[in-house]
């Protein structure tokens, strides 16, 4: 099975801590399925995707709620435009492995048993090194594009 455990005291069955699987009394309780982890990071992938195409296409003008928010984003139309593109660009870029490692979990959910725990370990670690990897970039291009501005 592709099930998460977790170790749980005797309680004897009870209604509220049944028999799960046909585990000992005192052995388990269903928490996530490998299915339920890709179903996150499907939804993050696309919820990103979706968040990065108005950015890219520059359609979002400058506010202080929405976009990619530095300084040198806010010296001009042009640098929030240009900096909130290159934001997205990054964005969607990183939403493509996140994307990745969702339809990964779909299609592998029942191939392997007991995966639930590494598959989300690498997947938060996937996730997270997208998004921080998307942050720098963008940091590096509003700078770039600040100085361009000062010069």
């Amino acid at each position: 099975m592709d099930f998460l455990f977790l170790k749980i005291p005797s309680i004897g069955g009870t209604p509220f801590f049944p028999n799960l699987m046909g585990a000992s009394n005192s052995e388990t309780m269903l928490l996530m399925k490998m299915a339920d982890f890709s179903s996150i990071y499907l939804g993050t992938g696309f919820l990103i995707c979706a968040l990065s195409l108005p950015l890219f296409f520059r359609k979002i003008p400058m506010n202080s709620f929405y976009g990619v928010r530095f300084a040198a984003s806010y010296r001009s139309p042009e640098a929030w435009f240009a900096i909130n593109h290159h934001g997205g660009k990054a964005l969607l870029l990183a939403a493509l492995p996140i994307l990745g490692v969702g339809l990964f979990g779909r299609i592998f959910q029942n191939a392997w048993q007991d995966a639930s725990i590494t598959y989300a370990s690498i997947g938060g670690a996937i996730v997270f090194s997208s998004l921080l990897t998307a942050t720098v970039h963008s940091a590096v291009i509003a700078r770039r594009i600040g100085r361009q501005l000062q010069g």
